[in-house]
């Protein structure tokens, strides 16, 4: 299917094209391990409804990779559809805001590892975020989080938030609410986050 390698189960295994914007096709139910590793052109990426699992390493080291599903307010937005997605699979991208919709449940080890991002929007449906799963973002100062979430040591750290977490966190108490770290001082706006 052009440049695309795909199982007749709908896995997509490799991708062997140059595009800067990439739509994952219709059918394609797994973006597989290793499919987009290390590929240096694509900036953009439509991820179709079909798609339900994303494996550990499929878009790692796409250097400038930035876009994910954009809406225009947010640069990376993980659908709804998508329910698993691997360790380290977007690690090392240019990504600057993610907003995670639907029904994740685990964000992983080294997920978004070495980004970009200055936002995450994290759903109820999150119960488990790993370890450095968020590992190296420097400029990540604002996070959205639901309630009842275990935090693992070392998720946030090397980011701008690290070190600075609320004691509840540390303690696996989240609360509801959106955070902000300004000067070295947690503020707290609670909201509802969908």
């Amino acid at each position: 299917m052009g440049n695309f390698e795909i199982t007749n189960d709908g896995r997509l295994t490799k991708y062997n094209g140059t595009e800067v914007t990439v739509k994952i096709p219709e059918g394609v139910k797994i973006i597989g391990a290793h499919a987009f590793e290390g590929n240096e052109t694509i900036e953009e990426v439509f991820i179709s409804e079909t798609v339900t699992d994303i494996e550990e390493f499929a878009f790692s080291k796409c250097k400038n990779l930035s876009k994910i599903n954009p809406d225009g307010s947010v640069e990376c937005n993980i659908p709804e559809n998508v329910i698993s997605i691997g360790k380290r699979a977007f690690e090392n991208c240019r990504l600057g805001s993610v907003k995670i919709l639907g029904k994740l449940s685990c964000i992983e080890e080294g997920t978004f590892a070495y980004c970009q991002f200055y936002t995450v929007v994290i759903p109820h449906s999150v119960v488990t975020i790993a370890k450095e799963a968020f590992y190296l973002n420097r400029n990540l100062y604002i996070i959205s989080i639901g309630s009842n979430v275990t935090i693992a040591r070392a998720s946030f750290s090397s980011t701008g938030v690290s070190d600075k977490f609320p004691s509840f966190y540390k303690k696996n108490e989240a609360k509801e609410g959106e955070y902000r770290v300004f000067k070295n001082k947690w503020t707290c706006g609670f909201k509802e986050i969908k």
